[in-house]
């Protein structure tokens, strides 16, 4: 045991105080801010929540939180020719005058078959 920790009896008295009905719905650093506020210093913010993980796995995030739904990601199928087509711009340099020309170009995904 480190010289520094908190005996088992001070342990007790932070984890009633933070199971209180005044600071149930509040977190550590709200119970520990407040204690600061009315002159008691207890244990460090990082102790409560330490206490809390330790000893009643307490600390989790009390909100419900909403889930997002699985993300599948699109396939395109082609059957059979120009059934799925697919288009582009290019760019050329032209030699003389550094004109750019740009072009666009359709083509069939399946036009090979």
């Amino acid at each position: 045991m480190p010289p520094r920790a908190l005996t088992e009896a001070e342990r007790e008295a932070v984890l009633a105080e933070l199971h209180s009905e005044r600071f149930v719905d509040a977190s550590p650093a709200q119970v520990w801010a407040t204690l600061l506020d009315e002159g008691r210093y207890l244990a460090s913010e990082r102790t409560m929540y330490r206490l809390l993980a330790a000893r009643h796995g307490s600390v989790r995030e009390r909100r419900d939180q909403l889930t997002h739904p699985g993300y599948a990601k699109p396939e395109l199928l082609a059957e059979r020719p120009n059934e799925l087509w697919w288009w582009d711009v290019e760019r050329h340099e032209a030699l003389c005058n550094r004109a750019v020309m740009k072009g666009h170009r359709l083509r069939s995904v399946a036009a090979d078959w």
